[in-house]
């Protein structure tokens, strides 16, 4: 009943993708401030950017088993389609817009409520991890980046093509 329910609410917030990611953008914020505050639990902080980093990466690349994973070795090679198969499809992302959402906002909530508990708090020397993030963040940016330019897809441009049709 109860998960009837929810799955009920989840599916009127699906057409809401503004709304959806202006309250997945607030919980974060409110998860950052109570780290902020309590100055602990750096650690689960980490462990909830690599998942975020890791959907991020499943939302950015093809769904194509033809297309290889972006840390597949990359050769600087022109692509060229072998069959007529292997030519133009609409971009379909590995891991839907609606889906990466909803795993986004389940990391943070768990992450949140691991605040509370103290076996949790693990002591790290948190600037080691930031700097950590940052390195493995920019390796993926740059191997996301060459797959994106090898294959020639925008995973973040969605509109349509517009023609001018007029007296020139």
């Amino acid at each position: 009943m109860i998960l009837a329910k929810c799955q009920y609410y989840l599916d009127k917030t699906a057409p809401k993708k503004l709304e959806r990611w202006i309250f997945f953008s607030g919980l974060l914020m409110l998860y950052f401030i109570r780290i902020l505050y309590i100055q602990t639990h750096y650690l689960v902080t980490y462990v909830l950017s690599i998942y975020l980093l890791h959907g991020l990466i499943g939302f950015c690349t093809p769904q194509e088993e033809s297309i290889p994973d972006p840390f597949d070795n990359i050769d600087e090679e022109v692509y060229i389609p072998q069959t007529v198969d292997d030519e133009f499809r609409p971009f379909m992302r590995r891991l839907p817009e609606f889906d990466f959402w909803w795993l986004s906002v389940r990391l943070v909530l768990i992450s949140f409520l691991t605040t509370f508990s103290s076996l949790f708090d693990i002591p790290v020397y948190a600037p080691i991890l930031i700097l950590y993030f940052i390195v493995i963040s920019l390796l993926t940016a740059k191997n996301l980046y060459r797959h994106m330019k090898k294959y020639n897809y925008n995973p973040f441009y969605v509109a349509k093509e517009s023609y001018k049709v007029g007296n020139d």
